[in-house]
């Protein structure tokens, strides 16, 4: 199995507050603590999917002036386009946006779940993740739905 985190954010980014480390011998290292950036990562995206424009522009703009490693590298046009994917298909999707040979698909969960809005990810070799992108994304859209309730 894959490498599954629970996420939340934090005042600029995404902390991973939970990990199951997948099994292969390959798998995605994560541990509770770090920090991804909103910014083009799939954890982050699926975040951003939940704020309101105005909401998303502000935090864009915020973090964009506060620099560092965590700031956005796209345009916030290009935000909105990747956050609107999300909205439509469910899921954020980002091979090699964050570490070169990994890949991760992320849904947001609702907003019942946690004091913080949460994101569940699937993460590991991008390869990988790709040849099943599919069933990954129906199998967190189905937990995200058990989690309304």
């Amino acid at each position: 199995s894959e490498t599954v985190t629970l996420s939340a954010p934090t005042d600029l980014c995404m902390e991973i507050l939970r990990v199951e480390r997948g099994n292969l011998v390959i798998s995605f290292i994560a541990e509770p603590g770090q920090q991804i950036t909103f910014w083009g990562s799939a954890i982050g995206t699926a975040y951003l999917s939940t704020l309101p424009a105005a909401s998303l522009a502000s935090l864009y703009e915020r973090s964009r002036r506060n620099g560092g490693p965590l700031a956005p590298t796209q345009t916030l046009e290009q935000i909105r386009q990747l956050v609107e994917q999300v909205k439509e298909s469910g899921c954020a999707r980002a091979f090699g946006a964050v570490f070169a040979d990994a890949g991760a698909i992320s849904t947001p969960l609702p907003p019942n779940v946690g004091i913080r809005r949460c994101v569940l990810t699937v993460a590991g070799p991008a390869e990988r993740l790709r040849t099943k992108e599919a069933m990954i994304s129906g199998l967190l859209l189905r937990e995200a739905q058990a989690c309304a309730g």
